[in-house]
């Protein structure tokens, strides 16, 4: 899993566009968003100071080689 700190903006992206590829995203009162794919957990999102701290699986997004 891969973690990161992104904004509230970034983070409502992320989720939406989850949504729109198939994805079931379940949300907690808490503001804890999670994603699985069948049984295995893809992405988490946690309410954080300023923005959100968000994990997940590496491969789920194509990401820029540094």
């Amino acid at each position: 899993m891969t973690t990161r700190m992104l904004t509230k903006p970034q983070t409502q992206e992320i989720l939406r566009d989850l949504r729109k590829s198939g994805y079931k995203v379940t949300k907690k009162s808490s503001g804890f968003y999670k994603v699985y794919d069948g049984d295995e957990e893809v992405f988490a999102a946690m309410v954080g100071h300023n923005g959100y701290l968000i994990r997940y699986k590496q491969g789920l997004f194509q990401e820029e080689e540094e």
